[in-house]
Parts: structure tokens; sequence; C-alpha cells
């Protein structure tokens, strides 16, 4: 062996042992990070999918979970099991529904708080429990297995392949010319400032010119992306400027309810930078209407600053988005309370009129069934009402009235609905109220009007008729039977109070 081969030998060893050394660190160091890298993708999304589960475990729609899950196309998902806070599995994607099947780990799973992950060495498999809630509330679990057997292979590949590697790296060494090495290191330092430039958003990239074809694609390639990412910037600031000028509210979210858009009516309107954040923060009103209602089109009520704003809102699903878009109601929806208000409301009085009486009647009658509790009417009509009017003139004949709905809104709880049925004849509905508290009610009234002040009119008397509500009863049959005591009141000599039951 001559001088020249011992040195090759006395150098060529060491650097084929460095050389192992090297890439079977990098390699560790590929492996740890892939791993680090593909377990957090794997837990965001299991936390997306959770978000995703709620509402319909929460309800309860198994056929949307099963649906959701039969559709899940991830290549990395094994398995997905969505466990109820009762220990049963109520969904898998590899059976779909399975009802009143028990977890068999269920117990290790009613301490967990946050996310927990465990590897099953057995089946190259990362094991992701995540508890399914949202505003705090616990519905259940949601349990993901993801393989790495595809990473497991090609790490198992790459060890196998050191040896070879670092033999052929050997004869690189002593083959390739150094100044090829420093042209190909200088081509790759061109190309990595050119990305840095692309990335501080400056796309106007020069021509380079070397004499490498592949490098030559490189650059091409780089400056490429760079025009087309510049076309791309351009039309986002157009777009941009377009939605920020529209007069309504809009948002974009993803299936998750994450904001990806806000133009600047909403970002005023909420005072402050909503993209990225979750819809049901910020507007849980429309994620409540989008999410959960499954509507498209509909009104909402916003609670901002003591004050109670209406929108009309409109959901565009398209792909996986909403478009959805606010429209300001508010002082239509006023105009509309007020209309609403002055249809029920007797414009004499002031209080409910009988179209507004008859609405409560129904509300009151439905839950007095429901709850069995006590529901009194009482009906009472002005004494010789006609004899005013016709002695001192409509005109006066009007003030008696307001001063009688005056003495009576006194007596009575805030509760009751008082109205005027017609002419000089009035109601008063009694909710949670038996028979005889209702007359007691009635008999104060009487005194209060027999005792009142009107003026020249003189003494004003009114007679009472009073009832309560039968199992038997329809809000007709109620009114009948009030009407019918009043007017036993009338014939036994007015300003006196009646009972029918």
């Amino acid at each position: 062996m001559d001088f020249k081969t011992k040195i090759f030998f006395f150098l060529a060893i060491p650097i084929v042992f460095s050389f192992t050394l090297l890439i079977a660190y990098n390699a560790y160091t590929v492996d740890k990070t892939i791993k680090q890298v593909f377990l957090k993708s794997s837990v965001e999304y299991a936390r997306n999918f959770s978000e995703v589960l709620f509402n319909y475990v929460y309800y309860s729609d198994y056929d949307r979970i099963e649906e959701i899950l039969k559709t899940n196309s991830s290549p990395f998902v094994e398995n997905i099991i969505v466990v109820n806070l009762e220990g049963y599995i109520i969904a898998t994607k590899r059976k779909g529904v399975v009802l009143f099947e028990k977890y068999p780990n269920f117990h290790e799973l009613k301490n967990l708080k946050t996310y927990k992950v465990e590897q099953v060495k057995e089946f190259n498999l990362y094991r992701i429990y995540y508890p399914i809630s949202l505003y705090g509330e616990l519905v259940g679990y949601l349990i993901i297995d993801v393989n790495y057997r595809h990473l497991v292979k090609f790490l198992q590949s790459s060890i196998l392949g050191i040896v070879l590697v670092s033999l052929i790296l050997l004869g690189i060494v002593f083959s390739v010319d150094r100044y090829v090495i420093n042209r190909i290191y200088r081509n790759v330092d061109t190309a990595l400032m050119l990305l840095k430039q692309i990335e501080k958003g400056n796309f106007d990239i020069p021509e380079v010119h070397t004499p490498e074809k592949e490098f030559q694609e490189l650059f091409k390639g780089i400056k490429a992306t760079a025009e087309r990412l510049k076309e791309t910037s351009i039309s986002k600031e157009f777009y941009l400027s377009v939605i920020n000028s529209l007069s309504e509210g809009l948002i974009i979210v993803d299936r998750f309810g994450k904001i990806l858009e806000a133009n600047k009516y909403i970002r005023n309107f909420l005072n402050k930078e909503v993209k990225g954040e979750k819809l049901y923060e910020v507007l849980p009103e429309l994620y409540k209407k989008v999410f959960v209602e499954k509507k498209k089109k509909d009104r909402i009520e916003v609670k901002k600053l003591g004050k109670k704003l209406y929108f009309l809102f409109s959901a565009t699903e398209y792909n996986d988005y909403y478009i959805i878009t606010l429209t300001d109601i508010t002082q239509m929806a006023i105009y509309e309370k007020k209309l609403q208000e002055l249809s029920e409301k007797d414009a004499l009085t002031g209080i409910y009129n009988r179209r507004g009486f008859e609405k409560f009647l129904d509300m009151e009658f439905k839950l007095a069934r429901r709850y069995k509790r006590p529901l009194s009417l009482i009906m009472f009509d002005v004494d010789n009402f006609k004899k005013i009017n016709d002695t001192f003139g409509h005109d006066v004949g009007d003030e008696v009235l307001k001063r009688i709905t005056e003495i009576v809104k006194k007596n009575i709880r805030s509760t009751d609905i008082f109205a005027r049925w017609g002419g000089e004849e009035f109601m008063i509905l009694l909710p949670e109220t038996p028979l005889e508290k209702a007359k007691l009610v009635a008999e104060k009234l009487r005194r209060a009007i027999e005792k009142g002040d009107f003026g020249k009119v003189g003494k004003v008397t009114a007679s009472f008729g009073v009832t309560q509500l039968k199992d038997e009863d329809t809000p007709e049959t109620f009114i009948k039977r009030v009407d019918q005591a009043m007017y036993l009141a009338k014939r036994k000599g007015k300003n006196r109070v009646e009972v029918i039951f």
C-alpha cells in the first residue's frame, strides 16, 4: 500500500464515521420534528372537530354525527369515536352510530379537563382524547386514532440507507470539484435571499442567470410565483376596499364558526378586530341562528351598551364557508313595535283594547291549563253612562272613562291585564288569582269608583261581574260567563258585584 493510499484511508475512515453520525443525528432530529408537527396538527384537528360536534351531541342529532364521521376524508385518521357523558359510544367512524355500547375506559375520561395524547406503539398510532365542550359546558368526549405508519416507514428506510449514503459521500467528497460546490451554495443563497424578499412583500424579483440548468428552472419558478403573488395581492387589496365600502356588515366564516374576514362596518360596530375569532364569542345571537337553527335568513336582536339593536341577516353557503351580510333594521323594528302597540291599545284610555286583551287571554289561558293555576276574570260596566253623555256631552263622558281608568290602575297589580272591552265596558284578567280573591278585588274597585271625584258629573258607579276559569272552559265560555255575571249585577240594581262559577 503506497503512501497516498494510506493517507486516503487515514482520512476516509474518520470522514465516513463522522458523516454516519451526522446523518444518524439528522434522521433522529427529523423523526422528532415530524412527529411533533404531526401530533400538533392532529390535536388541532381534534379541537376543531370537537367544536363541530358540540351542537349535534348536545341535541342528540345522531344522524348528523354519523354523516360527519362517514364523510371524514383525512388520510391520517384511523378511527373516530364519540362518547356521551353517560359513557356510551354514540358514534364511530368504522361502525357508524353505536347506541348504548359502554366505552371500556370511561372512568379515565371522567377526570379529563383538557386533551390527552397517548402512543399505541403496537398499532403505530397516536390516540387523542378530547373533551367536547362549548362555553365551559361539557357534553361528551372525542377519541381520535391517527396513524404515522408512513412516517415510520420513511424513517426506517432512511436509517437503513445511512450506511450506503455515507459510503457514497466519501467518493463525493474527493470527486466533486470545490468550485462546483461553491457555485451550488451561491445559487442556494441567492434563492434564499429572493424568498426572503417575497416573504417581506417585495414581489419585484430580478432575473437571475446561472449556467446550471436546474437552478435556471428554480429561479424562473421563484419569479413566476412572485408575479402571481403580486397579482393576488392587488386583487386582495381591491376586494378589501370593496367590502369595506359596504354600508352593511359582511362576515365570512368557515364551517367551524371561525371568522376569516370581517369588513369595516363590523369592526366599527364591535369596536375591535374580530378576524380569527370565533363567531359564537363575538356575535352569539348570529351563531345560534346560522349554525344551530340552520337559518339562511332571519332577524336577530343584539344588545350593545344597554340598547337593543335589530339586524336582518342573510347567510349564503359557499363550499366550506358562510358569507353573511347584516343590515341594520333597528328603526324599522322600533316603528313596527310602535304600530303593534297602537293596534293593541285603546286610543282614549291608553290601556289595552279588545284585540290586545284577547292576545293576553289566550296566553294566560294556556298557562293556567298547563300548570293547573287559578285564573279569574272581572268585567264591569259604568252605570247610566248614556245619561252622562246625553246630559254633559261626549267630551265629559270621555273624561269619566279616563278617570275610571286611573282609579282602577291604582288598585290592581302590575301583572293584571286591564282593557277597555268596548264603550263603557272594561275587563280585568287576574292570573294566579282564585275566585274569592278576585271578588274582593272587584268590591275594592267598586268602592273606589263610587268614592271617586268626577267633578260636575257627581257620583259615578259601576256594576261588576266575576268568574273563575273551569276545566271545561274555552276562552269564549269564560268571557260569556263573566258577561252574564255583570248583567246580573245590572238587573239586581247596579253598583254591585255578582259572581257566577
